[in-house]
């Protein structure tokens, strides 16, 4: 089994363990925090081609008046995972993309774009 497949198995299992019911709370409380640590650490990407996405969520949100926590609860997401989007330090699923463009009524490519790594932009 791969690593990704690998890892894939246990988040759902950790997942599953997570909404049941533990017999310590505490442990619990632990482990999820664990657990949340370690998603975040999956979800910050980085390409070996330096290539990195970059987007106008900060421009936009102005654009519309919108804070970071607002945008977030449209888009389905958490305030973290926006803020780690404008600064560049998360990779959006299409899904993701695609919800956030539409909240702003614009095509995805006019909100997110690829650009080399350290070119200004």
């Amino acid at each position: 089994m791969s690593d990704k497949n690998w890892l894939l198995v246990f988040l759902a299992i950790f997942s599953a363990y997570l909404t049941s019911e533990a017999p310590n709370p505490r442990r619990k409380e632990l482990l999820k925090k664990q657990f949340l640590r370690r998603k975040q650490l999956l979800l910050v990407t980085r390409t070996e081609d330096n290539l990195v996405l970059k987007n106008r969520l900060k421009e936009l949100r102005a654009r519309d008046g919108l804070n970071q926590t607002q945008l977030a609860k449209l888009a389905k997401v958490s305030r973290q995972t926006i803020s780690l989007l404008e600064r560049n330090e998360y990779t959006p699923s299409v899904i993701i993309a695609l919800r956030i463009a539409h909240i702003f009524n614009e095509p995805v490519e006019n909100v997110f774009s690829l650009d080399e790594e350290g070119e200004k932009g």
